[in-house]
């Protein structure tokens, strides 16, 4: 799991910050950016997480639900 801050993209904007992410070969991008639900014309796949907290400790717990989605995500598309 990386960062906006790891990859140095702090300050990009949303539709930016996708693109920059599937050019540099991520698979799909998770946020709790809210504005993201329901967008359908985006370069990779983008998981929104609701939860409480942006840290990412708290945010680790979730890594297997979100592994589980994503895989959910490959087997719907490759069909």
């Amino acid at each position: 799991m990386r960062t906006v801050r790891d990859q140095g993209w702090l300050g990009i904007k949303d539709d930016a910050l996708v693109a920059a992410a599937a050019e540099a070969g991520f698979d799909a991008m998770i946020t709790v950016d809210r504005g993201f639900g329901g967008r359908r014309d985006l370069p990779l796949p983008v998981l929104v997480v609701a939860v409480g907290s942006t840290r990412v400790p708290v945010l680790r717990e979730y890594v297997p639900d979100m592994l589980t989605w994503l895989e959910s995500y490959r087997n719907w598309r490759d069909r």
